[in-house]
């Protein structure tokens, strides 16, 4: 399978990580687990925040790439 670098971060961007922004608090008690509405993953609601920087610098470090790509 021949892949170029462009088709390779495409590939790659489909797994970006989720920023978990439409999140169901109401599981348990409603303290401690998150539901997301947009994969299907249950978080502790305490890494909320982490989960969204992590996607942020996901999406960041493949913007970087892609801009180094068109300077060639």
């Amino acid at each position: 399978m021949k892949m170029n670098v462009r088709e390779a971060i495409e590939y790659v961007s489909r797994y970006s990580p989720c920023p978990h922004n439409s999140l169901d608090m109401n599981l348990g008690n409603g303290k401690i687990w998150a539901k997301c509405e947009d994969c299907g993953e249950i978080v502790k609601q305490e890494r909320i925040d982490k989960y969204r920087e992590e996607s942020m610098k996901f999406e960041k470090a493949i913007e970087i790439i892609l801009e180094n790509i068109k300077k060639g």
